[in-house]
């Protein structure tokens, strides 16, 4: 049973490393209550522009989709976006300020800098242990859940005996106390799995 975890890779974005956790956040259920009803702003592909900013509904008090320079949503997109309120910044990121502790600006390669409590991002998740991969499990190579490696409901990977839980497999929650319920769920079926194999060759 493997329980390394994983390493966020965070965006090359000046200042995200600065301010990652305290004003750069990437999860509003783990983070948002302590900035609830200030402004935020979000960083992603243009293609989860929608589906972040439906994430973040509710929390903030305003909400502004940052491209960082990337690709431009579609028209259908910035016309969701505009109809729920939620402003979009085209330009590419220069840096991030505040003061105390507390982030409170956005600066732009141009344009005016923009006032937020907090800038969302999606980090990349890197596995912490080289062991799944020359164990030879098959890991997820696209969308969110890129570098995971593929897991059944139990902790199960593609190499029989090999069980992967918390937040390295892909049916584990990344946080901790998701990562303890999958430690227990998981050793029953590794104990139940050993059980199994015992009987079957006495």
């Amino acid at each position: 049973m493997l329980a390394a975890g994983i390493t966020d890779r965070l965006p090359n974005i000046p200042g995200v490393r600065d301010w990652w956790g305290t004003g750069v956040l990437h999860c509003p259920f783990c983070h948002g209550w302590e900035v609830r009803d200030e402004p935020w702003a979000y960083v992603a592909p243009a293609e989860s522009a929608v589906e972040r900013a439906t994430l973040f509904s509710g929390w903030a008090k305003s909400l502004t989709y940052l491209t960082n320079g990337g690709p431009r949503p579609t028209a259908d997109q910035v016309k969701w976006l505009k109809d729920h309120q939620v402003a979009v910044r085209e330009e590419k990121i220069a840096g991030l300020d505040g003061k105390n502790g507390r982030l409170d600006t956005v600066m732009f390669d141009g344009g005016q800098p923009l006032a937020v409590r907090a800038v969302f991002v999606h980090p990349e998740p890197i596995q912490r242990s080289e062991l799944p991969k020359k164990l030879g499990c098959k890991v997820l190579t696209e969308g969110r859940q890129a570098g995971i490696v593929e897991t059944d409901a139990f902790g199960a990977t593609s190499v029989p005996g090999v069980y992967v839980i918390g937040d390295a497999s892909s049916t584990g929650m990344m946080n901790v106390t998701g990562a303890v319920s999958d430690g227990s769920m998981v050793g029953g079926a590794v104990q139940h799995a050993l059980v199994k194999e015992d009987v079957e060759q006495s």
